[in-house]
């Protein structure tokens, strides 16, 4: 048998060229992939060319979150099992509910 996480990485990786089901699935599991904390003032609101786009609510949590950034990356390409976010950018959003 194989453990949960490995077939959860399957499965998250045969969607990773298809940007909307991948945008779904990482919103969808966005408090798994970054802690409950961090996913109440964030969202994912785009992955293109490897670039993720997290909406957070103020100016101030982009200059708060833009050290953390290659470990958001990280904690996402671990959790698929592939690197497909190369790169982390934060940007004031409406999207974002505290």
């Amino acid at each position: 048998m194989r453990p949960l996480g490995s077939l959860l990485g399957d499965f998250l990786r045969n969607f990773q060229d298809d940007a909307d089901k991948t945008e779904l699935f990482l919103r969808e599991l966005w408090p798994d992939v970054v802690g409950p904390e961090l996913a109440r003032r964030t969202r994912p609101l785009a992955l293109r060319c490897g670039r993720l786009e997290v909406g957070v609510p103020a100016a101030q949590w982009v200059r708060e979150l833009e050290p953390f950034s290659q470990a958001i990356r990280d904690a996402v390409n671990q959790f698929w099992g592939t690197r497909m976010v190369l790169s982390v950018e934060f940007r004031v959003s409406d999207f974002v509910l505290l």
